[in-house]
């Protein structure tokens, strides 16, 4: 018997940048036999019966394993609980925690599986809620961020990806000028973009572990991000100074920074640590 999967995605069609691209694709390679849902209308607009039309597969023969759905918080979610899956389990992915997890908490609840990129979050799920709860960190898509190193690259630029970061960007656009790029950039040419300069930038949000650490590695770039909580577990992940630069304060950002501007070949003997490390 097929081995068989259902799969809510937050965009309206699957591209190569998304997470469900790679989830999609995980799940071929698994054997399994799977059905893309759009979370959105295709106005943008979220949908409140993508669970029903879910539901309405199953009932017409499709016997689902799960159902996987991946969210950044807006989702829903109203039908999503045990009362209309009762034969199926509920898998949900979290994006984008710990500042969306107020949006997640109840749909979180509602699952039998809940898989998230933030420790912190991981420990309340379990602890709090005595959640099945899998600490699944933030990824790079391999088909998009695996690029040739010999594309020809400015060695005397950071890039960066987000308008309004925070004081610390801010300090050091004033600083750095236009060496300083920090831009939006969606799709497959956000890789192409990271991957410009000498340096990828990120100043989280929370203290967070950002999906722009892997991101970066996964170019084979040096990441330059500010040091995440203790709680987050970040020193699980990455070796410091070897495969990834922390930064404690805007001045010691700016330092770290011209200094590999200056020295690009030191920045690319860490980045390609990272990319080359046993990820397994």
């Amino acid at each position: 018997m097929n081995k068989k999967a259902i799969l809510l995605y937050p965009f309206t069609s699957i591209d190569t940048s998304c997470i469900g691209y790679a989830f999609e694709k995980n799940l071929i390679n698994k054997g399994y036999e799977v059905v893309t849902l759009s979370m959105l209308h295709k106005s943008g607009q979220y949908r409140h019966d993508v669970e029903i039309e879910a539901s309405e597969l199953i009932k017409k023969g499709y016997n689902a394993d799960f159902i996987l759905a991946t969210d950044y918080g807006p989702w829903p979610g109203h039908y999503w609980n045990k009362n209309n899956f009762q034969n199926v389990k509920l898998v949900y992915e979290e994006g984008d925690e710990p500042q969306a997890m107020r949006s997640h908490a109840q749909k979180a609840i509602n699952s039998d599986l809940i898989l998230t990129p933030d420790y912190r979050c991981q420990k309340i799920y379990t602890e709090k809620f005595n959640k099945n709860c899998v600490w699944f960190t933030q990824f790079a898509i391999k088909d998009v961020y695996l690029k040739s190193l010999d594309v020809k690259r400015d060695n005397s630029c950071v890039t960066t990806c987000g308008m309004d970061r925070g004081p610390v960007s801010s300090f050091l656009h004033s600083k750095l000028g236009e060496k300083f790029i920090n831009k939006r950039v969606y799709g497959p040419q956000h890789a192409d973009f990271l991957s410009s300069g000498t340096v990828v930038f990120q100043e989280s949000k929370h203290k967070e572990i950002t999906r722009r650490v892997f991101e970066g590695a996964a170019l084979g770039k040096l990441v330059i991000a500010d040091r995440p909580d203790e709680d987050t577990n970040y020193k699980s992940l990455l070796t410091e100074d070897e495969e990834v630069v922390w930064y404690d304060s805007k001045e010691d950002a700016l330092e770290k920074i011209e200094y590999f501007l200056q020295n690009p070949e030191k920045a690319n003997e860490i980045g390609l640590k990272a990319l080359y490390r046993d990820w397994e």
